[in-house]
């Protein structure tokens, strides 16, 4: 939820109590829907992104042993995809060494490189489906010259 106030600027719900008892029935159902939606998305997130994240890096890895092989250039989506990935494990690596030498208050500030790990999904399966349309593919052979087989 901390991250939805810093975004938009506006707190998920008002925290005087003298407030929420004198709001319209209306703002507390909108501010129920809000929490429901985020935590909604949150959960969601939270199912799909370590396996999507798995895959993505399987896929990576593939690019970067088939430059290595074929040797050919790495592509800028492989590029793209490499510089977020390498960011996702600066802030981490940053962040672990500020909560093992000082700081244990500091939890929350990983939430940045969310975007950059989401950036680092879409550019690895973008990279693995451009190569897998550019390769040749035999053509299906028809059966009995039935054109629908």
């Amino acid at each position: 939820m901390v991250l939805f106030e810093t975004i938009t600027r506006e707190k998920l719900q008002p925290s005087k109590r003298l407030i929420l008892n004198n709001m319209p029935e209306y703002h507390k159902d909108l501010n129920k829907e809000k929490t429901r939606v985020l935590n909604d998305v949150s959960s969601f997130y939270r199912m799909v992104m370590p396996v999507l994240c798995s895959v993505a890096l399987c896929c990576v890895l593939f690019s970067l042993l088939r430059s290595l092989v074929q040797r050919v250039w790495i592509t800028p989506l492989l590029i793209i995809s490499l510089a977020a990935l390498s960011g996702v494990l600066a802030i981490t690596f940053i962040l672990t060494l500020l909560t093992i030498t000082s700081y244990d208050e500091i939890t929350r500030a990983l939430q940045v490189a969310y975007p950059l790990l989401v950036l680092f999904v879409i550019t690895a399966f973008l990279d693995i489906t451009l190569w897998w349309r550019q390769q040749p593919h035999a053509p299906v052979q028809q059966a009995d010259g039935d054109p629908f087989l």
